[in-house]
């Protein structure tokens, strides 16, 4: 058997060339003029036919959305009306331990620089979209209330440094926004209700507590003040997306025992509000560190 000549490379360009364009049949690419036009009308129906499909069902789903209010609300909502808590400062995903040293500027800077950021639109909110509100509102009421910082008293203020540089750090908290959300405050104490919540507790406001997670973590907590002391204001509720809308937000400085890493689990209280452990609805968790570099003249617990 004889072996096939291998071709020149020669002959490998001149067959490549004809495979692009063969001058004896008119060929292109292995196709004829015809063919080529066959083909070609064949893919402009069919991907114009996907396109038109596509934006039949695009112009479908948003005719369907309103661009003001959620399509799934209330109940049929994931989240059920039952909102969650944030805080600030938070800089960091990964972790929520909030730590610093009181001798040391630096390591509390940050929070400061988070906490001035997060309050920047309270500052500087835009009052011809805001009003001054009373305490009651009508049902269907959906003016933005104008939300003055003086409410969060003096000692949680840029000009204190939001209590940290005397070991007395402030943490903002806040309740995330649900839209057309209605609390309905407890307007006595009742079974379930902590007795811290007893002198504070406001039919004007949703209340706010936060407390030790472990017996180890409450031995370690002198006091908790809460500006406004009553919790969340309800004449800022509902939410309805209206320009200018600031939610309202609770201060609360924490006096504790200095260099113990301290657990604290703050809950919100409505009547129409529900604590979850594993998802923290209705709550928010956080560490807390108040470190301090003691001098070797000095003795007792700080």
């Amino acid at each position: 058997m004889s072996k096939e000549e291998k071709k020149s490379f020669g002959e490998k360009m001149s067959g490549c060339g004809r495979f692009f364009y063969n001058s004896q049949t008119g060929e292109v690419l292995g196709r004829k003029a015809d063919s080529w036009a066959k083909i070609g009308l064949f893919y402009l129906f069919y991907y114009g036919a996907l396109a038109a499909f596509f934006a039949i069902c695009l112009v479908g789903f948003f005719a369907t959305m309103d661009s003001d209010s959620p399509t799934q609300k209330n109940m049929y909502s994931l989240i059920k009306q039952n909102p969650g808590m944030g805080f600030r400062p938070f800089d960091d995903v990964v972790t929520t331990l909030i730590k610093f040293n009181l001798n040391l500027t630096e390591s509390y800077k940050k929070y400061l620089d988070n906490l001035n950021k997060f309050l920047k639109d309270y500052k500087e909110p835009d009052k011809s979209k805001q009003s001054n509100c009373s305490a009651v509102r009508k049902e269907n009421d959906s003016t933005v209330c104008e939300f003055p910082l003086s409410l969060l008293g003096d000692k949680c203020t840029p000009e204190n440094g939001f209590g940290y540089p005397e070991g007395k750090p402030c943490v903002l908290l806040k309740l995330n926004k649900v839209y057309n959300w209605r609390p309905d405050p407890y307007e006595n104490m009742t079974d379930g209700l902590p007795k811290s919540l007893e002198t504070r507790l406001d039919p004007n406001y949703v209340g706010i507590t936060c407390e030790g997670e472990t017996e180890a973590d409450a031995d370690a907590i002198r006091h908790i003040h809460f500006y406004p002391k009553s919790g969340f204001p309800v004449v800022y509720y509902p939410y309805l997306k209206q320009p200018g809308y600031l939610a309202p937000v609770v201060m609360a400085q924490f006096d504790v025992v200095r260099g113990r890493l301290l657990m604290f689990w703050c809950k919100a209280w409505a009547k129409n509000i529900k604590h979850h452990r594993v998802d923290l609805g209705g709550s928010v968790h956080f560490e807390l560190m108040v470190d301090y570099i003691r001098p070797e003249n000095e003795t007792g617990v700080y």
